[in-house]
């Protein structure tokens, strides 16, 4: 059976949600015309045996096949990637599960594409001039393996990627600017056991991330790019947090 669904930008929902409910204190901080927020539509379909994703002019594809492997009853070993009348394939090193979500950098020139795997997930960005892709997980400086990639999106402007990873018991938020491949940490006063969202602000000066620390307790936090310091803006529950991560 085929579905089709419209992926709605994550900022805008983030942004949103951040000033409904409880959260509205939140608006003191900061309010949803403040959050970048991307124009393109993102549409997903997915059948038995097929997902396809199209922004724009782009359609990204994959073909599911019968999988041998635990936890996984099917499993993705390449991507498709067309953009216009040039495509080409992304072979998996790995097999993965399915394709969570994918984003456009601004510019046009880059694809993020986070895909499913039996444990945790990997974010991949592809090149589209070049028909080459990284790994996050990989290259991202950790003191251990990176299991998972929570949350991400690209900045307003260019190709600077930011991005929450880590694994079950540590989370940590980077930005990555692909043009220059390099790498900006952003500074933790604890030790963050998760993370659910993070957001641009509308200048691109700015990201906005909310993280658990202690274990249920959810913070919506701001990152400066001018001064490198972290702000803590609120606290969130735990029932806000979990809306705002199924909406992604």
């Amino acid at each position: 059976m085929k579905k089709s669904i419209v992926v709605t930008c994550a900022s805008v929902l983030l942004a949103t949600s951040v000033l409904s409910g409880n959260v509205a204190a939140a608006a003191q901080a900061t309010s949803a015309s403040s959050y970048f927020t991307s124009n393109v539509q993102t549409y997903k379909q997915e059948s038995n045996n097929k997902i396809v994703f199209q922004q724009g002019q782009l359609t990204i594809s994959a073909t599911k096949q019968a999988s041998t492997e635990p936890g996984m009853s099917t499993s993705i070993q390449s991507i498709h990637i067309d953009r216009g009348s040039a495509g080409f394939a992304v072979e998996l090193k790995e097999r993965a599960a399915t394709i969570q979500s994918i984003a456009v950098s601004s510019d046009q020139s880059y694809v993020a594409i986070q895909v499913e795997k039996e444990a945790g997930s990997e974010l991949l960005v592809v090149d589209l001039n070049e028909q080459t892709y990284k790994i996050m997980n990989q290259i991202v400086k950790n003191a251990a393996s990176v299991e998972t990639v929570w949350a991400y999106q690209w900045s307003p402007v260019g190709n600077t990627l930011a991005f929450a990873y880590g694994n079950t018991s540590l989370s940590r938020v980077a930005l990555y600017n692909v043009s220059t491949g390099m790498f900006t940490y952003v500074p933790r006063e604890t030790n963050t056991i998760s993370t659910a969202a993070v957001l641009w602000n509308a200048k691109g000066s700015g990201v906005d991330f909310v993280s658990e620390y202690p274990s249920d307790h959810y913070r919506l936090y701001r990152y400066t790019l001018h001064t490198k310091k972290v702000k803590l803006l609120q606290s969130l529950t735990r029932s806000e947090v979990a809306q705002l991560a199924k909406l992604q």
